[in-house]
């Protein structure tokens, strides 16, 4: 049997008023229409915490306080550990500093989450409102 591996990814649910932020996918090449969480990878020699702070300072233009929420081993697609943090709190204004990649930004509230968001918002805000530390998500 041969060592596994996975990939390592950040997801940042901000929360203001009871609703999510969510990003509209485009020219990624995965999920593109899908509506999503700011996210991205652990780039090598990152932490998961430094990971998360710079995609919310690259994507949306603000410095968040983020708190631990969740790990989640993916074996949905590609392979991942997804750390995902919280934030209810951050410096700036939130803007779109990525419109190639994101084609607007909305607040949702969990009952309002549009039918084709990637498979983690639901998952993920559910958990969070549960406080589930742990969640392990298969494609079976």
């Amino acid at each position: 049997m041969s060592k596994y591996s996975t990939r390592v990814a950040v997801y940042l649910l901000f929360e203001k008023n009871g609703k999510f932020l969510l990003g509209k996918r485009q020219n990624t090449g995965y999920k593109d229409g899908y509506w999503a969480f700011v996210q991205g990878h652990v780039e090598e020699g990152e932490t998961a915490t430094h990971a998360a702070i710079r995609e919310a300072q690259e994507e949306v233009g603000v410095t968040p306080e983020i708190e631990f929420a969740l790990v989640c081993l993916n074996q949905v697609d590609i392979h991942y550990t997804d750390y995902v943090f919280s934030c209810e709190k951050w410096q700036g204004e939130i803007e779109n500093l990525e419109q190639e990649k994101c084609s607007e930004l909305k607040w949702f509230a969990y009952d309002e989450i549009p039918e084709h968001s990637v498979f983690q918002v639901k998952n993920y805000i559910n958990a969070y409102l549960n406080r589930v530390k742990f969640l392990e998500i298969t494609e079976n």
